[in-house]
């Protein structure tokens, strides 16, 4: 008996981390979308892919690739930004259902 519970409780102590991370991460991604539609979803997909495209540059990647790395950074933007959508369609659809 004494085995499960330690093994219960390693467990959670392993998970725990874990699940936090991803609450924060989804709650990074929630307040990214609200930010990008309230300020616009192409500006802020271009400032997004820009901010990403900076980054790889000085992290060293090749400047001849710039126009790709933009379209595929503008891409992986709008994606973050749909999924934060349906994220937030969720929790709002949990949210009234679990009010009502």
């Amino acid at each position: 008996m004494v085995r499960v519970i330690r093994f219960i409780f390693r467990g959670i102590v392993f998970v725990l981390p874990w699940l936090f991370r991803a609450a924060w991460s989804a709650i990074l991604l929630m307040a990214t979308t609200l930010a990008a539609i309230w300020s616009g979803i192409p500006g802020s997909v271009e400032a997004i892919a820009s901010e990403w495209l900076e980054d790889a540059t000085l992290a060293g990647f090749p400047t001849q690739y710039d126009r790709w790395l933009f379209v595929a950074a503008e891409t992986v933007a709008l994606i973050v930004i749909f999924m934060g959508w349906v994220l937030l369609s969720y929790l709002t659809v949990f949210i009234i259902w679990w009010v009502f």
